[in-house]
């Protein structure tokens, strides 16, 4: 399925995982999630899932001063096989996702 709007991207090295996720909030702003998830078990990563804040990486100046890191839940991929997964999302402070991505 494709979707404009949002994506996620992965970067795999050894046990690690680490996960962007990028999207707008139901009130249209941007929204950006990470997480950096370490193996637990056949096929399985688990990680806390951060909110970021801050000005765009290409202002100029850039101050790293206004970048905010919040842990708002944690996550877990699961891999059935080589191309296909899932990414289940316990969220503990409140995210308000458009309703294709809750």
């Amino acid at each position: 399925m494709s979707e404009s709007g949002w994506g996620i991207n992965f970067a795999h090295q050894g046990d690690t995982i680490f996960a962007t996720w990028f999207s707008y909030d139901s009130t249209g702003k941007t929204l950006w999630l990470s997480m950096t998830a370490t193996q637990v078990g056949v096929n399985q990563y688990a990680g806390t899932l951060y909110q970021t804040h801050g000005p765009a990486f290409s202002a100029v100046p850039f101050n790293p001063a206004l970048v905010s890191v919040t842990p708002v839940g944690s996550g877990t991929l699961t891999f059935s096989d080589l191309n296909n997964g899932s990414l289940r999302l316990s969220r503990r402070a409140k995210i308000t996702l458009p309703s294709s991505q809750t």
